[in-house]
């Protein structure tokens, strides 16, 4: 599975193993983003953000899943 997201304008990804395991899926992606980008650490809402994507694409069956950008305001969960 590919997570891609970007933070400002500059684009990443992050490839996951295969897995229908939405805890190790979360866990990997968030610890593979926040020790590549150290600012969003204090993004309290990052976690809820990884897990709704990729709960998402787990539920489409999708093997990409683009989880916009993290560095934004509007990348707060329900704004």
């Amino acid at each position: 599975m590919i997570v891609k997201y970007s933070i400002s304008e500059s684009s990443y990804t992050v490839e996951l193993p295969d897995s229908d395991d939405l805890a190790v899926l979360c866990a990997q992606a968030e610890d593979r983003i926040r020790e590549n980008h150290p600012e969003l650490a204090r993004r309290e809402f990052l976690t809820e953000r990884i897990a709704d994507g990729l709960l998402n694409g787990l539920a489409a069956d999708a093997t990409e899943i683009d989880l916009g950008d993290l560095a934004a305001a509007s990348a707060r969960p329900g704004i």
